[in-house]
């Protein structure tokens, strides 16, 4: 995030989100996506390739022009906000694209690291939400919708979301009709940098890329590692995307706005090969199914009472 658009250019946030995107691709290369919100808009480019190739698209060329096309100008002092995402596809097809990151559902758009393992228990629970896809990250965004109404609380929400669900999550999103940026985490997995200006705000899924991030950009901002927090396990922050000032306990309404329409970014249409997810046993290298591989971690997460370490 920026504060201020007129003190960066297209080029320099290009290359903030470029750095991020191929830091991040370890993290899955089935998919990447990418959501900016500006003051009166929120677009969304998603595709079924790799981060690398993604910003070598011609889509992702288009989505840059349009979408970062005011930078640096001096009349222009609005925010920018950023979501992006590397995925590794565990349920739905990547070659779908509302199954892809950032996920759509009403009123948001977020990204999601992790497994829900109870999701159709929560259809079931829940049967006034509406199923439309098949990714586990619909329920979770539909929840947080829901529990935002009820509580006016971006933070309340994300409680009452962990508090709901089984398996992992690590979540970022951005909404149509208020200012926040909301981080929420059950495994520690989020991470968060401000520069030294205090006019750049950056997160990530690991420690790791932050530091090799801050050693990339330094020409473009100076930022320290040592001002990098985590996100602790079970919790959850609203950073308001205009000043970077964290959401109050009691509802803030001037963090609320006339909602504003999410645009999908169409993509071109190309052939790609669907390729399975690998796994390495005592025969090599085989393709291993990716429903098996939901069974698997559904196994871990919820009959074995796995959880994920967060002492690091």
């Amino acid at each position: 995030m920026v504060k201020n658009e007129n003190q960066y250019t297209k080029k320099d946030i290009q290359n903030f989100l470029e750095i991020l995107f191929k830091l991040s691709e370890s993290r899955g290369k089935e998919a990447a996506g990418l959501a900016v919100k500006r003051e009166n808009s929120l677009n969304v480019l998603k595709l079924p390739i790799a981060a690398a190739d993604f910003l070598k698209s011609s889509e992702y060329k288009r989505f840059a022009d349009k979408v970062f096309d005011v930078l640096g100008r001096p009349d222009k002092q609005g925010f920018l906000a950023t979501i992006g995402h590397a995925r590794l596809a565990t349920h739905g097809t990547e070659y779908f694209s509302h199954n892809n990151q950032p996920v759509i559902k009403e009123k948001a758009v977020c990204i999601h690291n992790g497994i829900i393992v109870n999701e159709k228990q929560l259809w079931e629970k829940f049967p006034a939400l509406k199923r439309e896809f098949e990714v586990d990250t619909e329920v979770l965004l539909s929840l947080l919708q829901l529990f935002l109404s009820e509580t006016g609380s971006a933070v309340s929400a994300a409680a009452k979301v962990l508090g709901t669900i089984e398996g992992s999550a690590s979540v970022a999103a951005l909404f149509n009709s208020n200012y926040y940026l909301l981080l929420t985490t059950n495994t520690g997995s989020l991470y968060t940098c401000r520069n030294l200006k205090g006019d750049v705000f950056v997160f990530a899924s690991e420690r790791y890329i932050l530091e090799q991030f801050i050693e990339k950009v330094r020409s473009i901002s100076a930022f320290s590692p040592e001002a990098i927090q985590q996100v602790l396990p079970g919790t959850a922050m609203a950073v308001d995307v205009r000043n970077f000032g964290l959401e109050q306990p009691i509802k803030n309404q001037d963090a609320f706005h006339d909602g504003v329409k999410i645009i999908n970014y169409p993509v071109d249409k190309s052939t790609v090969t669907p390729q399975d997810s690998y796994v390495i046993n005592n025969s090599g290298l085989q393709p291993e199914l990716k429903k098996d591989m939901h069974e698997t971690w559904s196994k871990l997460y919820s009959d074995n009472g796995l959880r994920r370490c967060v002492k690091c």
